[in-house]
């Protein structure tokens, strides 16, 4: 209705809804109507909406877990921890590199010490130097599966952990007579039958 409004009243009439003109009343039930003027109506423009209130948009922070120790990286540490202790600082120096199939050059544990681990099974000749035997490549693999869970096939470790462990210690440090004393030792900080003790000393 309101679009349809006129600029001002085409006859006397008195519904201000059919024009923007006077409107026409009676000011006595019989008396004649009469123009009554009207102010104008001043369109105004709708009031602005007030600002929205800034919204935080919070980020979800990426949730990191921690990785699994790696149970065999944890067994190496072990064996370097008492064959330091034991006094062998070249064993603990090559160990890490010998048992993960690197080539150990014979100046850093001696032709003599070289020859005894070939003559014992645990290295082969490899250039100027030596390194794994298959057969030791073999056990550290097997044991390697059953540490990290890959595994429960025990028929590829020859030894219990703790034994094999302190035969290969005792065998780098040029003690082999020792490996009893080791096997203790490797024990007391974790290195178990069948793998590594949550607690130890």
């Amino acid at each position: 209705m309101r679009g349809m409004r006129s600029a001002c009243s085409e006859l006397p009439n008195d519904n201000p809804l059919l024009h923007d003109g006077a409107v026409w009343v009676s000011m006595s039930p019989t008396g004649r109507p009469r123009a009554v003027a009207r102010p104008p109506v001043v369109a105004t423009a709708p009031e602005p909406a007030p600002p929205l209130a800034p919204v935080e948009v919070v980020v979800p922070q990426a949730v990191v877990t921690a990785a699994e120790p790696d149970a065999f990286a944890q067994l190496l540490a072990l064996l370097g921890k008492v064959a330091l202790g034991a006094g062998a600082t070249r064993a603990a120096a090559v160990l890490a590199d010998f048992v993960t199939g690197q080539v150990v050059d014979t100046a850093r544990l001696g032709e003599t010490l070289c020859a005894a681990l070939v003559a014992s099974g645990h290295a082969a000749r490899s250039g100027s130097g030596v390194t794994v035997s298959a057969p030791m490549a073999a056990t550290i693999n097997a044991w390697r599966a059953v540490l990290s869970g890959g595994s429960d096939d025990l028929s590829g470790c020859d030894e219990t952990l703790d034994t094999w462990c302190a035969d290969l210690v005792a065998a780098l440090s040029g003690m082999p007579s020792r490996a009893g004393e080791i096997r203790r030792e490797l024990r007391r900080f974790g290195v178990a039958a069948f793998g590594l003790l949550a607690e130890a000393a």
